[in-house]
């Protein structure tokens, strides 16, 4: 209850995100490896398919986590979502995260502050509204990708009505 959630889907702080990803391979990482880099799980796929040696289609979104499975691979922002309820978005890099709530933006500094309880948004405006338009973009993207997988040759929805409906009872499509 760190944040006035418990439990999962109450918000997109570290202590509610954070799911450990642990990933098994015959002949890579022997001995484990920790990654310190936040990755998601939009990642997988584009994992697997690099693993099974299948070419990714352009349409997939995601970055392979085959870097990271022989050394230190690239760090790059990643996002999460709370569509149900308050709307609300983080971006988090390494060092930074930023959260996208009704009231605005926050901004924590995660290696000062990795329980997320100190927002730096008014002492660093500038950082903070950069997050913001950061947040901003990926929304945008998100909502053009929606409408796009929703049109077939223009007209009607690519989805079943079954299958919209169950998607949008869930909480994953609006």
């Amino acid at each position: 209850e760190e944040h006035g959630g418990v439990g999962h889907a109450r918000g997109v702080y570290e202590d509610q995100v954070h799911v450990p990803l642990i990933f098994r391979h015959p002949t890579l990482a022997h001995g484990g490896r920790r990654v310190p880099a936040a990755v998601g799980l939009i990642d997988l796929a584009p994992t697997v398919l690099e693993l099974l040696g299948v070419d990714r289609p352009a349409s997939f979104a995601g970055t392979s986590l085959v870097p990271w499975l022989h050394a230190a691979g690239p760090s790059r922002p990643v996002f999460s979502e709370q569509l149900w309820g308050p709307h609300q978005t983080l971006l988090r890099t390494d060092q930074m995260a930023w959260v996208q709530r009704d009231a605005g933006v926050e901004l924590y500094d995660l290696a000062a502050d990795p329980g997320e309880q100190r927002n730096l948004a008014a002492e660093r405006p500038e950082l903070a509204a950069q997050g913001g338009r950061d947040i901003a973009a990926f929304r945008a993207a998100c909502a053009q990708q929606a409408g796009s997988l929703r049109r077939v040759d223009g007209a009607g929805s690519a989805i079943d009505p079954e299958r919209e409906r169950t998607l949008r009872a869930l909480g994953y499509i609006q």
